[in-house]
């Protein structure tokens, strides 16, 4: 082996374990999770997260998904309300679900 290639191959061991120490996968496999994971599996997501509206689609279709006390759900479908790009079918579905939960006001 040359010098060169010798230099070479110590160098891109070098470059991988820096990598690997550095919090490089760690953003990585955050920004998979986040993308990938929950979007394809929206109940695993928080109503409190900033990404909630996902979760809207599923609730709507399921009023059973809403949050188990009123004043959350009401919560959950004003950000739906206001978040979330509802078809008009949703939309009235929405609205419904809001007349029919204790003491939640359209928004």
């Amino acid at each position: 082996m040359s010098r060169a290639r010798t230099a070479a191959l110590i160098a891109v061991a070098i470059v991988c374990v820096l990598v690997a120490a550095s919090p490089l996968p760690n953003f990585v496999g955050l920004l998979l999770y986040v993308g990938i994971y929950q979007g394809m599996f929206p109940s695993t997501i928080s109503w409190d997260a900033k990404n909630a509206f996902a979760k809207c689609y599923g609730a709507i279709a399921d009023p059973r998904t809403w949050p188990a006390q009123p004043n959350a759900a009401c919560e959950a479908m004003w950000l739906c309300a206001n978040e979330a790009v509802l078809t008009p079918a949703q939309h009235d579905r929405l609205y419904s679900q809001i007349h029919r939960t204790p003491d939640c006001q359209e928004p």
